[in-house]
């Protein structure tokens, strides 16, 4: 009989013939006349490959996330203009958040005065910035913006700021059409409340010598939808000239694939004016007008491959994710920073686990309520002090009733979660999430709506048993915590009442 011989055989492929990629599998065993005989295997750890992410992500500008008390006097800083200064006071802001005297003059110093021109020639580093909800960002953008282009003689569209949804878009109009009153600066909204030929009329004008239809704006507030709409019909809606692109609420806008808005609009951009090149020698002696892009969400992705199709150049990230006193420990398995989705600072957050008969489904689809009090969102579902804003109501309708929740006339707003994102609806003091909210950046921008601009509030979320783990899974992986709220009887006796009385009315 022969020799046994000793063999090893190393593989990485599972008894069901597939690659198995976490393990290496080694087998030790000996040939008796022609054939192997194996004993047990023996598996080894492999260590999985962790990503890395690019040195922008992993070392960012933290902005203090202390609204309250990082909060720099408006006469302390010297980048805001004395007419843009006086327009702040008149709106009774006297100090400037932590997000806004941290962007602003990286902005404004990425422009040679009285020009749009970078500096050195070089094309400015695009601004991430990614901060809670009620923090200031809109003044952070349109704020700089409005300085740089008041300025210039000509009109061009020289700034194009892109929101995902209408509402949104309407509110971040109005602030810059506030800031540039005074100025020969001229706003335009474009999200879909007028027709599109009446937006036509509104972007374009004719040139008293060329007779030619030209660019009659120099900011644009619009959506993805609209902006193609204009890229693709409007006679005169020029581009060319645009010096900055402004996205807010970023991570839903990249979710946006209608029409593929993002391909059109760098078309329009660049095929004219030419598309950017690496940096050499030659193009920084040519005086090609820079394209600057200035990103703004509470739950900005730090995904790479998501940033890829936006190309930016040299971007830099501010974040308030963090503490300055902590280090970046960054989690390679997923794509975010440990604590990269934070709520502000004022914020009390609750879970409150209720049995499944006492949550009964609604007839109509409820997500989110707002309350001027705690006490009101008790009887919200049955009062009559509360007000309905859903998809199948009008703009016009929903914005009146946002003007009435301001002004006190109603004490609740129970919703969808249309208003969930980037709305800044004032005095909110309590959110109720109704239903278990499907993702952690949907929970992020319900919660938001409260405790904005430094102010004190409170949110609840309402879970039967089976969603609790869920729920408190989401929070965990977010590194957030949401403390459990236990309501006993004697609490709910005040309001059993008066929720009787008003169930026997309504019958």
């Amino acid at each position: 009989m022969d020799e046994p011989k000793c063999l090893t055989v190393s593989s990485d492929i599972s008894e069901n013939g597939d690659k198995d990629e976490g393990s290496n599998v080694q087998k030790v065993g000996f040939e008796i006349g022609g054939y192997t005989v194996l004993p047990d295997v023996t598996k080894t750890k492999v260590e999985k490959v962790k990503r890395k992410l690019p040195a922008w992500l992993e070392s960012p500008d933290v902005v203090e996330s202390d609204i309250a008390n990082k909060q720099k006097p408006l006469d302390s800083v010297s980048f805001i203009s004395d007419r843009i200064r006086a327009q702040l006071k008149h709106n009774q802001i006297t100090h400037l958040f932590p997000v806004q005297w941290q962007v602003i003059p990286e902005i404004l110093s990425s422009v040679i005065p009285n020009s749009l021109m970078s500096k050195l020639g070089l094309p400015p580093r695009d601004i991430c910035c990614s901060a809670p909800t009620g923090s200031g960002k809109t003044l952070a953008f349109s704020l700089p913006v409005i300085q740089l282009l008041e300025t210039c003689n000509t009109r061009r569209l020289r700034a194009l700021v892109v929101l995902p949804v209408s509402d949104l878009a309407l509110q971040v109009y109005k602030v810059f059409q506030d800031y540039s009153e005074g100025t020969s600066l001229k706003v335009a909204l474009t999200n879909g409340q007028l027709s599109l030929a009446e937006e036509q009329k509104m972007l374009t004008t004719r040139n008293d010598v060329t007779e030619e239809l030209e660019t009659a704006v120099d900011i644009l507030v619009t959506t993805p939808g609209r902006l193609v709409d204009h890229i693709s019909f409007t006679q005169g809606f020029d581009l060319t000239q645009l010096r900055f692109l402004i996205l807010d609420e970023v991570d839903k806008i990249l979710e946006e694939v209608k029409h593929d808005w993002l391909d059109y609009l760098e078309r329009a951009v660049y095929d004219k004016r030419g598309w950017p090149q690496p940096i050499t020698a030659a193009s920084l002696n040519s005086a090609a007008l820079p394209l600057q892009k200035l990103l703004f969400s509470a739950t900005l992705t730090q995904n790479p491959e998501k940033l890829e199709k936006l190309r930016l150049c040299e971007p830099r990230l501010f974040t308030s994710v963090i503490s300055k006193e902590q280090s970046m420990d960054v989690d390679h398995s997923d794509d975010h920073f440990t604590g990269k989705y934070t709520t502000p600072q004022g914020l009390q957050e609750y879970y409150i686990e209720c049995r499944v008969p006492n949550k009964q489904t609604p007839s109509t689809p409820i997500s989110v309520t707002y309350t001027k009090t705690e006490e009101s969102t008790c009887v919200c579902w049955i009062s009559g002090h509360s007000s309905e804003v859903s998809g199948d109501i009008s703009k016009k309708r929903r914005t009146q009733i946002i003007r009435q929740f301001s002004r006190s006339h109603i004490d609740v707003i129970i919703t969808t979660d249309l208003m969930a994102r980037g709305l800044d609806v004032d005095d909110v003091s309590t959110v109720v999430s109704y239903d278990s909210p499907p993702y952690i950046k949907t929970y992020i921008h319900r919660v938001g709506r409260t405790a904005r601009a430094g102010k004190p509030g409170q949110a609840y979320t309402i879970l039967n048993a089976k969603e609790v783990s869920y729920f408190r899974k989401m929070i965990k992986s977010s590194s957030k915590s949401v403390k459990a709220r236990k309501v006993g009887r004697s609490e709910l006796a005040p309001y059993v009442e008066r929720c009787k009385q008003i169930l026997s009315a309504k019958e």
